[in-house]
This record gives C-alpha cells, sequence and structure tokens, in this order.
C-alpha cells in the first residue's frame, strides 16, 4: 500500500508538471483506492475469522464484556521500570 501512495504522489507531481496525461494520474489513483479497499476487506475477513475460531473453540462473550471506543483509541500506560532489575 505504501508503494501506491508513493506511486500516486510521484504520479500527481509528474501530471502537475506537465510530463504525463491526466490517465496516468487516474491509474495511480485508482491503484490506490484499489489497494486500500483491498487492506479494509483483508482486515474484515480476519476480524470475522478470529470470530468464527473463538466460536468454534466455544467462546463467546455478550456485549458487556467488550471494551468501549475510548477503551480501545487510548494509548496505553507506560511501564515502570523496576530499578532493582537494571
Amino acid at each position: 500500500m505504501e508503494n501506491a501512495a508513493t506511486y500516486l504522489t510521484l504520479e500527481k507531481t509528474r501530471y502537475d508538471m506537465g510530463l504525463d496525461p491526466y490517465v496516468d494520474l487516474v491509474i495511480a489513483e485508482t491503484t490506490s483506492y484499489s489497494n486500500q479497499q483491498q487492506l479494509a476487506n483483508l482486515q474484515i475477513q480476519r476480524m470475522s475469522a478470529s470470530v468464527a475460531l473463538i466460536e468454534a473453540l466455544g467462546g463467546g462473550w455478550d456485549r458487556s464484556q467488550l471494551p468501549s471506543p475510548a477503551q480501545i483509541t487510548q494509548k496505553p500506560p507506560r511501564l515502570r521500570r523496576d530499578p532493582a532489575l537494571s
């Protein structure tokens, strides 16, 4: 995905400089958007497979056990180093 983003940036620059036609820019944008969509689909498949595995192993949960959106997005606390271990 990083390569597609780099390709898009370079292509925008080349188009702005008049070196490449607009169609090349559209192809670069299409490639970048396609890669982003593919990544999102893979992430969905991974999450779905994780849920299926948990259910197949007999696990489950109810909604009250899930973390809140705020808990998911917060940074984890920094670990304190024990001076005795240094």
